[in-house]
């Protein structure tokens, strides 16, 4: 009898997370199209959310964070110097993401607005967009003082983006808001500072006692989102997304001790078909994301490892897709979610390509080099 090939969890890049990085970031517009195209016709729900009761975009994004923490984690404690790792995250969050701002702002803005053009520019609330989103995770801050509670405090660091500009997209289906996934990125920037403050403290090398928080963090997340402990929305983000971080994080801690095997596929999908209609069924799903971001990463195939050959486009099409759907549903109001799709992921795309190669990946290079000196 043959026995199923166990996946290896290996530390260099022959492994899959750039391309499932580019799927999820399609995903993330698939399920966006359907918010933004006749939003009302749908109730803003994508066909799996209607099927299931839970967003595709929701999960898309869950995974993004299982593979960062994977990642980030192996970046951390491939550098062991605290300044290279910093600078490193700073250089593949903030350039990229400026201009994603300042395109919002000036291009876009510009092009789309309902007031004159110069009024446009000499508005307040177009400063304010860009002043309060181009330092992203301190942003919060700039609206005035807040108290010491770390509920307020986590309020104000993680929620305060702009996403309303003058007049723009007044009338699109979904009316007026810009650039809806760059709330996700003050959290990513959380993430990034808490392994540093976990790694000075020690805890990146005793892993069993990082394992025992994480699955404690893990326990308190799905017990919040069953009975709702904390009503904030803040504190259900952060929870949530330490949580799916964490959980990438110890993958990659206990690599050399985990072994999945492709008949783990079948227990992914089975895990929680069984409890479809239960309250469970959410919470199995979302362990049962984990294990899937894991099969498909490393599943050993040459064909899908030709992908890394190409640049890393996805984060380009998660902070450009969403304002270029506006766009397009401003142009075509009565457009459909799948024709709003192709269209926004045949814009986007080139822009992202040129992001990573023109911005993102010289900015990177650069770090690299400089770390080595």
């Amino acid at each position: 009898m043959i026995r199923p090939q166990a996946v290896i969890l290996s530390d260099n890049k022959d492994n899959n997370f750039k391309l499932l990085r580019i799927v999820l970031s399609f995903l993330v517009i698939f399920a966006h199209s359907y918010v933004i195209a006749n939003g009302q016709s749908y109730k803003g729900k994508d066909p799996l959310e209607r099927w299931i009761g839970v967003p595709l975009g929701h999960l898309s994004v869950n995974a993004f964070f299982v593979i960062s923490g994977f990642l980030i984690t192996a970046s951390y404690l491939s550098r062991n110097n605290l300044y290279h790792y910093l600078w490193a995250r700073i250089l593949r969050i903030y350039p990229a993401y400026i201009a994603a701002t300042l395109f919002c702002a000036i291009i876009v803005g510009t092009l789309f607005t309902t007031l004159p053009r110069k009024e446009y520019l000499r508005d307040p609330q177009t400063t304010i967009y860009v002043t309060h989103n181009l330092p992203l995770l301190c942003s919060g801050f700039m609206d005035g003082r807040v108290d010491g509670h770390w509920t307020n405090i986590t309020k104000k660091v993680a929620s305060s983006l702009k996403y309303v500009l003058p007049g723009v997209f007044a009338y699109n289906p979904f009316p007026s808001v810009v650039n809806v996934p760059i709330w996700t990125l003050p959290w990513e920037l959380i993430m990034y500072l808490s392994v540093a403050i976990i790694g000075l403290a020690g805890l990146l090398t005793r892993p069993l006692v990082l394992a025992v928080c994480t699955i404690a963090t893990v326990i308190i997340f799905f017990a919040n989102d069953r009975f709702e402990f904390w009503p904030s929305n803040e504190i259900r983000d952060l929870l949530q997304f330490l949580s799916f971080f964490y959980l990438g994080a110890l993958v990659h801690l206990f690599r050399t001790k985990i072994q999945i095997r492709m008949g783990y596929l079948a227990l992914s999908v089975f895990f929680p078909a069984i409890l479809i209609g239960t309250p469970c069924f959410k919470y199995a799903l979302y362990l049962s994301l984990v294990l899937g971001v894991f099969l498909f990463a490393f599943l050993p195939s040459k064909t899908l490892r030709v992908y890394n050959r190409i640049g890393d486009y996805s984060y380009g099409m998660y902070i450009y897709c969403f304002p270029i759907q506006q766009c397009v549903a401003a142009r075509y109001p009565l457009i459909t979610p799948l024709s709003l799709f192709v269209a926004a992921v045949a814009i986007t795309l080139p822009i992202a390509v040129l992001s990573w190669h023109l911005l993102e990946n010289p900015l990177i290079t650069l770090g690299r080099s400089r770390a080595k000196i």
